[in-house]
């Protein structure tokens, strides 16, 4: 599929060849990709003036191949075009299916060239969002952390952002550190955690933690003779 930059001529004036460069017109930064769309929209609006000024056809469109356009603009996810069609900065061209997505043969040469590596980036990213990684990277016995998600797992409950940022909170109340928590669950089985239960009989090193009198159920009158 082909995009097509609404407007194009107010960004550009090359007619005949594809320019080193683009100009970013101010008007850019009043327009509502600009106001209303989010980070990663604005990027792709950047990427999308580079990829038509490099493209054959010269008339603002570019090839939406979204795996070579997430490599060009080094994205850290495939592009999403909805912001930018919504709010009219691009437009879906409909009939150049057979146009030449690059000035020259350069856009296949680098798709040739990154292709070798695909399996091993995708390999590093997927390791970098491993729920294990993600644990041990904050501290926590890699046994430990085996183990707790061994109990997660069981109780079909997998390790999110949003779970390890309650548990952060939790383990700030309790006045102990998220590792602390983590370590603790896995050692009572517990899947999550909260400062108000029971769990100050057992530290970070698995010992039983003495238990402080209780001054306030303490019977001090026994064994005193009633005068």
């Amino acid at each position: 599929m082909r995009y097509k930059i609404v407007a194009w001529h107010e960004f550009q004036h090359y007619k005949d060849r594809c320019p080193p460069w683009i100009k970013l017109h101010h008007s850019l930064l009043t327009s509502k990709i600009w106001i209303m769309g989010n980070d990663a929209s604005r990027t792709l609006a950047i990427a999308s003036m580079l990829l038509a000024a490099r493209d054959k056809a010269n008339d603002g469109s570019f090839d939406g191949d979204p795996e070579y356009i997430k490599r060009f603009a080094y994205l850290n996810a495939k592009p999403d075009f909805k912001q930018l069609i919504e709010y009219g900065f691009i437009e879906v061209e409909q009939d150049a299916s057979n146009m030449l997505a690059g000035c020259n043969t350069e856009t296949e040469a680098y798709k040739a060239t990154e292709t070798e590596t695909e399996t091993e980036t995708e390999t590093e990213t997927e390791r970098e969002k491993s729920p294990l990684k993600t644990l041990t990277d904050l501290g926590v016995d890699k046994q430990i952390a085996k183990d707790w998600l061994k109990i997660r797992k069981a109780k079909r409950a997998p390790l999110t952002e949003t779970a390890l940022s309650d548990l952060r909170i939790e383990a700030t109340k309790a006045g102990i550190t998220i590792v602390e928590a983590i370590t603790i669950c896995a050692k009572k089985s517990w899947q999550g955690f909260n400062s108000t239960w029971n769990w100050k009989d057992i530290q970070s090193n698995g010992k039983k933690i003495p238990q402080q009198d209780n001054f306030d159920s303490k019977n001090y009158g026994e064994g005193i003779t009633k005068l």
